[in-house]
C-alpha cells in the first residue's frame, strides 16, 4: 500500500496566519499535496447568512499565496477544501482571485529575473570583448569571473604594452 504525505499548513486557512518556518520545514519533507480547508459551520449563523469572511483577507492571502508557491516549487498539487471560511460562492471567487494575483507575481518575478540575468549576460559579453581587444582594465559585472591570464606572454597583454 502506498502512503500518501500531506501538509497542512494550518488548522483552518486565513484564521491564524501559517508560520513560514515550520511550513518549509514540512514543504522541504516532500509532500505528496499541500492542502487546506477554510471552511467552518462553527462561524456561526451572522458570517452565514451575511455572506462574510471572518478572518483577515490578508490572512488568507498570505496562506494561499504561500502554499501556491510552495505546491508550485515542489511540483505537487495544492487542495483547498472550502473557501473564506463560510464556503459561499463569493468566498471561493475571492480565493480564485487570490490564486490569480500569487501566479501574476510569480509570473512578475520570473520577468524581472529574465530581464536581470540579460542584463548580465549582455553586460559579461561586452566586458570579455573589450578584454578580448587588450582593455585589460575593463570592468566586469559583479558576480562575473574575469579571465584569467596564462601564460603571462598572452597576446592581449603583448597589445597591452
Amino acid at each position: 500500500m502506498k502512503t500518501a504525505r500531506i501538509i497542512c499548513p494550518n488548522g483552518h486557512l486565513g484564521f491564524a496566519p501559517l508560520k513560514p518556518d515550520s511550513f518549509n520545514v514540512g514543504v522541504a519533507a516532500g509532500p505528496d499535496f499541500i492542502a487546506a480547508d477554510s471552511g467552518s459551520d462553527d462561524i456561526g449563523p451572522g458570517p452565514l447568512g451575511a455572506d462574510v469572511s471572518t478572518s483577515p483577507l490578508a490572512w488568507q492571502t498570505q496562506d494561499l499565496e504561500a502554499m501556491l508557491l510552495a505546491s508550485r516549487k515542489i511540483g505537487v498539487p495544492m487542495l483547498i477544501g472550502s473557501a473564506g471560511d463560510t464556503g459561499s460562492n463569493s468566498r471561493v471567487d475571492l480565493y480564485v482571485a487570490g490564486g490569480k494575483s500569487a501566479r501574476q507575481k510569480t509570473a512578475d518575478w520570473r520577468q524581472k529575473y529574465i530581464e536581470l540575468y540579460r542584463t548580465f549576460v549582455t553586460r559579461c559579453r561586452s566586458a570579455s570583448s573589450s578584454w578580448r581587444r587588450g582593455e585589460l582594465g575593463v570592468e566586469f559585472p559583479l558576480g562575473a569571473f574575469r579571465p584569467f591570464l596564462w601564460p603571462p606572454s598572452y597576446p592581449a597583454l603583448a597589445m597591452a604594452a
